[in-house]
């Protein structure tokens, strides 16, 4: 005897959080429901499922939308920095980034987490490349020229 059941959460091997799925009525009231994982697919939950997996959709092409946006804006673009050095190049402090991600704030608008920036830290004076790695869109190569206060 099986029960239709809604999952709360992903399950791997089992399915996506929002699923309707068809499990035995012991798994689903010993394991499945107990744990929070599922909840019973009576209509009112069905339809509340369906009204949540429609908004998860909305948000994930308006958020696919917002990649490539930033994607079209920030290509084959450059920032600058001015950071204070001594007379060889060598910076007082490296650049981070934390440091560019600030940067493409200020210069474009564009928030993106420092997390998405793949770098070595800067410690000269001169043109650097970075990379801006957005998530299932590709990554942007950039570049910042570090110039001394």
């Amino acid at each position: 005897m099986t029960t239709r059941v809604i999952l709360t959460q992903n399950i791997v091997g089992v399915g996506k959080k929002g699923d309707i799925i068809a499990v035995r009525k012991g798994h689903a009231r010993n394991f499945l429901i107990p744990l929070r994982l599922a909840r019973v697919a009576d209509d009112k939950c069905v339809a509340l499922a369906d009204a949540e997996k429609t908004a998860i959709e909305k948000r994930r092409e308006e958020k696919i939308k917002e990649l490539k946006d930033i994607k079209q804006r920030l290509s084959k673009k450059r920032i600058t920095l001015l950071i204070p050095a001594n007379d060889q190049g060598t910076l007082y402090r490296g650049v981070a980034s934390i440091d560019i991600t600030d940067s493409l704030y200020t210069t474009y608008g564009v928030d993106i987490p420092a997390s998405c920036i793949l770098m070595e830290i800067i410690k000269t004076v001169g043109l650097h490349s970075f990379k801006v790695v957005l998530k299932d869109h590709g990554e942007i190569s950039m570049k910042v020229r570090v110039n001394s206060r």
